[in-house]
């Protein structure tokens, strides 16, 4: 299969896959005020689980998603959606468990525009942890 055919693969697949660490895992951390019917969290959580082991595999092909030594689209739309849970931010799942996915967010962290692409994120997610360990010291 072609570079391209793998990217569009990837891009198709990830809607209803990788997406579902956003929906299950963050969804709840940044929409509070939404009903989040527990079912429906914990299949997204089981999915998203599903999908990382899924994308572990897939990164043993090459150091991208496509089986590429460079960055894709796909990376990048990869990328936003488990960033989000690692340790450096909401750390909502265990890495351990995934070595190639760890070894690609170093790689992804190194493409040009990733760190000015994550300041407000930086800035944003200690102040909403903060937030969040009040509010439950609180209830």
């Amino acid at each position: 299969m072609g570079v391209r055919a793998k990217i569009n693969q990837y891009l198709h697949w990830q809607h209803r896959n990788i997406r579902e660490v956003t929906l299950g895992f963050v969804g709840p951390f940044f929409r509070p005020d939404l009903k989040h019917i527990p079912e429906n969290l914990e299949q997204s959580k089981k999915i998203a689980m599903n999908s990382l082991k899924m994308l572990e595999k897939m990164l043993t092909s090459g150091k991208f998603v496509a089986g590429t030594s460079h960055p894709t689209i796909a990376d990048i739309m990869a990328h936003c959606e488990v960033a989000q849970v690692t340790e450096k931010y909401l750390g909502l799942v265990d890495f351990t468990q995934f070595p190639n996915i760890n070894r690609w967010l170093k790689d992804c962290s190194k493409i040009p525009g990733h760190d000015k692409a994550h300041q407000v994120l930086d800035m944003f997610i200690p102040k909403l942890l903060e937030k969040m360990k009040s509010t439950n010291k609180t209830a």
